[in-house]
Parts: C-alpha cells; structure tokens; sequence
C-alpha cells in the first residue's frame, strides 16, 4: 500500500506535468524570438558552426543552457516542442525538490499546497512552458536551499559549490547564487560561532572557480562580448536619482505585489500586467510569511538572504523594472512565505484543512485561467512580437540549417525570417 508521503508525491508529479504538457504545442500560440534564437544557436551546434561548450550563445551568455537543450530537442525530432519540453521537465524537477525542501519546515499537507500553488503559478508557468532557460536558476536556487543546511557533510559542501558553478554558466541571475551561499553562512558564523561555516565559504569558492575557470577564461578574453548584454540592460548606475524610483518599483512589484509597473517595457511577455507576480488572493499569506520570516530569523535565514539577494540588486540596476525574466528565478521563495503564512492555520482541525485545500484547488484553477487568457490574448500577441509561426518552424528550421551551413554560420534571426516572407508574399503578387 502506497504511503502517505508518496501518495502526494506522485500526486504533485502528475498534476505539475499535467499543466505543462497539455496542448504545449499551440500554448504558448507562437514561438517568441528567444526561443527562436536559442534553437538557432542549438541548430547551429548541430551543424558543427555554433559555439563551444565554454562558448557564448546569442545574447551573448555562457552557450551551456544550449548544450542543456540539446538532448531531448534532437530527440524530438529538431522540434520546437523540444525545446519546451526541457522547461516542463527542468521546472516539473524544481517544484518535487521545491516539496521536498519544505517538509523539513511544514506539515506534508502544507508542504503539498504550497508545491502546487508553484506548479500552477502563471508567471512560473510561462516559463515553464517556454524556451527559456531562466527557470534552470530556479532548480539550482531550490537545491542550494536544500543543502545549505547540511553543511556538516563534506560531500553535500561539494556540492554546493557545483551548484553555484552551475550559476554562472546559466542566466546571469544566477552569478548571484554564490554570493547568496557566502552571506548565508557568514551571518550563520556570527550568530553560531562554528568555524566550520568559513571552511565551507573556503571549500565551495575553491570548487566554484576551479569548475568557472574554463567559462571565465572565455569571459575575460571576450570581455566586450560577454558583458554587451550587462551593459544594454543597465542602467546609470552613476546618475544617483536612479535609485529612489527603482527601490519604490522594486517594493510595490516584489513585496507587495502590486501590478501597476507590471506593464513596463516587455514585462508582458514574461507575466500578466493585471496581476502581480503571485495570485492577489494569496498575496495576505504572504506578507504573513514575510513577517513570520522576519520574527524567526535564523530559522529562515537561507530564504530571507536568497530572497532579498536574486531579487533587490538586479531590479534596481536594470532597465524595465520589474521584469519577469530577471526575478523568476526566485519564484519558489515566493511560495516558501505563502507556505508560512498557511502554517498559522490550526494544524488539527480537519474542517480547516479541508477549508484550505478547497481555497487552494480554486487559486490553482484561477492562475491557469489568468494564464490562458492572458497568453492568448490580442495584447500578448502583439508584445511578444517579431515571433515566429508554430507553422512556418518546420520551413525555417529547413532554412536556418541552409544558411548556416552554406551561407551565414550564425544563421538569420525572425526579424530576417519575416523580412524574407514579406518580400515572397510581394513576389508572388
């Protein structure tokens, strides 16, 4: 007979895959030009003229998330359905780890609500269901929190510092995962007094740039390259009256979720500009979190810091905040305070229980509704624009692997593959 604790995990497994995988092919209904671009790069490695392992992709960024979608997108048959398929499996892991970590802090029933109210959340989910590769920081972040605390075994430090390595080969928020892990146990020095957390600050940056070394010879030799894409997305950081407005942005947006920045820039292409980033009716649970967090402070160090570390720096020294893209990586933290905020729910009345799975399935059901209708939508269709059609891929696939090998080894972007069916659509009339 199947055991408690495997009975929600399999449950959590299936519902995660479910809202995934359903119709993953026309939702989203067009494949935006990141996606387009990283299959670009994936088709051009294929060819034998993209980058190296320790080289840069598009962006440019480290090429290591395109080599990560490699496998299953030749699986699949070089479909772009493929590359989707990575997010769905990346985050589906995400959120079983995410439920595994939070059953050493709540009730399995708690534990089990707040993994899914993570599985279903709409900015989440776009990701999920989306070639982009900002939601493998979110896997790293979830197992990092995992072994942060047990740092008395050597082996789980070691890892710790391959996680960390890990960051700085994926989106660039993930650069932050390191300094996060050193704060988090400097802060646990001074309030414990064990030396064994400078050892681990020791042990985890030795394996960290010992594992970089390769990527950050690429970087320091390609310096200009490397950091274009730091530079088009920051801002002044001289001009000091940048810093009010952010911070203002900043707190409405990430800590008391409030939408009214939400349609700055591109933001709606990575969340709905009429919602915050978590469902507003969640969004009391949270600031009761956050305060339970603060009250228990050693207790819920590693969330705090992580918080606080891959959300606050970025935002405010880039343009369009609050983007989406940036701060998805710290999704998961979002639901570990919900899950406080729950957990002052008298744990022995079964007629409240049942009271909170009832307000849970109703919040999951809203945030796929808030997702389709958001994705689908008119306004969305056009910011995600230039996109390439789900149903001109399999001729621009054909096309990409036709300049790259014979013409162009970087290939063409969508802007160039629209131009292209333009002038066609004029010839032929």
């Amino acid at each position: 007979m199947m055991n408690k604790n495997r009975f929600f995990l399999f449950t959590l497994i299936f519902l995660t895959l479910i809202v995934r995988v359903v119709k993953l092919d026309t939702i989203p209904p067009n494949i935006n030009p990141d996606e387009a671009d990283n299959m670009r790069v994936i088709l051009r490695i294929v060819s034998g003229k993209g980058p190296s392992f320790f080289g840069f992709d598009w962006k440019p960024a480290p090429a290591f998330s395109m080599y990560m979608y490699l496998p299953i997108y030749l699986l699949m048959g070089y479909s772009y359905i493929g590359i989707r398929i990575t997010s769905v499996l990346v985050t589906t892991i995400c959120v079983v780890l995410f439920f595994k970590l939070l059953q050493k802090y709540f009730s399995i029933h708690i534990a089990f609500l707040s993994s899914l109210l993570l599985a279903t959340n709409y900015w989440f989910l776009n990701f999920s269901r989306s070639g982009w590769e900002n939601s493998f920081i979110s896997l790293l972040l979830v197992s990092a929190l995992i072994l942060i605390n047990k740092s008395q075994s050597r082996y789980f430090v070691f890892a710790l510092g391959c996680i960390a390595a890990l960051g700085f080969y994926g989106y660039f928020t993930g650069l932050l995962i390191l300094p996060a892990i050193i704060i988090v146990y400097l802060l646990k020095f001074l309030i414990e007094q064990k030396k064994r957390y400078i050892a681990n600050i020791v042990i985890i940056t030795i394996i960290y740039l010992v594992l970089i070394s390769p990527m950050l010879y690429s970087v320091l030799t390609s310096k200009d390259l490397y950091f274009r894409r730091m530079r088009a997305v920051s801002q002044d950081v001289k001009n000091e009256s940048i810093y009010l407005p952010q911070i203002k942005k900043v707190l409405s947006s990430f800590f008391m979720l409030d939408s009214k920045y939400n349609n700055i820039g591109i933001n709606a292409r990575y969340s709905s500009p009429t919602h915050p980033f978590i469902n507003d009716k969640l969004v009391p649970f949270l600031i009761i979190g956050f305060v339970i967090g603060c009250l228990h402070f050693k207790k819920y160090l590693p969330f705090i810091i992580f918080y606080i570390l891959l959300i606050f720096p970025i935002q405010i020294i880039t343009k369009g905040t609050p983007d989406g893209a940036r701060a998805v990586a710290a999704a998961p933290l979002y639901f570990v305070f919900v899950g406080l905020g729950f957990s002052i729910i008298p744990r022995h009345s079964k007629v409240i229980l049942i009271l909170l799975y009832i307000f849970v399935f109703f919040v999951a059901i809203d945030d796929l509704k808030i997702y389709t209708s958001w994705i689908n939508s008119a306004k969305t269709l056009e910011i995600r624009q230039p996109v390439l059609e789900t149903e001109d891929y399999d001729n621009w696939r054909e096309a990409q692997f036709f300049v790259i090998k014979n013409i162009n080894n970087q290939g063409f972007t969508v802007d160039d593959w629209n131009k292209i069916k333009k002038d066609l659509h004029k010839s032929s009339n």
